[in-house]
């Protein structure tokens, strides 16, 4: 709840759950696909996540507040 506080337009939280709830209805959908099915589509959504919350690390490093 604070950092709704810190940040203007908290759509990378958005994007980052959106991510997590494709990956949960894609994994759902094809649950037959194999491990190494599974392991790439987990290894995709890792990078994305990743990408889209370094993105709000640095968004929220340049707000310069203390977040405690």
């Amino acid at each position: 709840m604070r950092l709704r506080k810190v940040i203007a337009g908290e759509w990378l939280l958005a994007l980052s759950g959106a991510l997590s709830v494709a990956f949960g209805l894609l994994v759902f959908a094809f649950p037959g696909a194999g491990a190494v099915g599974i392991a790439f589509v987990l290894g995709a959504y890792a990078a994305a996540a990743g990408v889209v919350l370094v993105m709000l690390a640095i968004r929220l490093r340049s707000s310069r507040v203390l977040v405690v």
